[in-house]
């Protein structure tokens, strides 16, 4: 059976959260694929090439879940217009889609279990968490806020993804994620419904 870049791309990024970025060989990945190295070199240059791939490939998912759900999918200064017509609703609908995305989806998941362990190993990794996890996300739902007219932006933003990232850690660890996912969508739903009524 012929192995693809994608089969390739999520054994590279599963090893990649497992041993370390460094420390996985393209000799690693080819062996758990049960594949010679000059087989990967047919799809691969080297091991920055694949993860370039995994990047670019993360980036494309991003650009396509934004614009399936009329989110924006650039910065504000790249286009205001988008973040003055988002509907708050959707943004939660989205935060709820997110959530299962990077909890549920094998090739996300381990993309995202990948960044919060190199993050503090080297300054490339610790912006791409960043962009992805952290002030990244973070700043985008400021700006959604902002724009639709949500009373204390920064605040609700911050008790959004507060709520999204202690989720993921709590997701990683639990043996019933599916009660976890209750849980955050029910405070996910306490916040929408604070902001709606007005209240801190």
């Amino acid at each position: 059976m012929k192995t693809t870049k994608r089969e390739i791309m999520l054994t590279a990024l599963k090893l990649f959260a497992k041993k370390g970025y460094e420390a996985t060989s393209i000799a690693d990945i080819a062996e758990k694929l049960g594949l010679s190295k000059g087989a990967m070199y047919k799809h691969f240059d080297g091991k920055k090439q694949l993860f370039d791939s995994i990047l670019a490939e993360m980036e494309r998912e991003d650009l396509e879940r934004s614009e399936s759900k009329n989110l924006p999918s650039k910065t504000k200064a790249e286009d205001e217009e988008s973040y003055e017509n988002a509907v708050l609703s959707d943004v939660f609908d989205f935060a709820k889609w997110q959530f299962e995305y990077w909890t549920e989806d094998e090739f996300a998941t381990a993309f995202r279990r990948l960044l919060t362990m190199e993050q503090f190993g080297s300054e490339e990794m610790q912006k791409l968490y960043e962009n992805y996890f952290s002030a990244g996300p973070l700043g985008y739902v400021c700006d959604l806020f902002s724009e639709t007219g949500v009373e204390r932006a920064v605040e609700n933003a911050y008790a959004l993804w507060a709520t999204m990232h202690l989720g993921y850690s709590l997701s990683d660890s639990s043996n019933d994620k599916n009660k976890v996912k209750k849980q955050v969508f029910e405070m996910l739903d306490d916040v929408y419904e604070r902001i709606k009524r007005g209240e801190k």
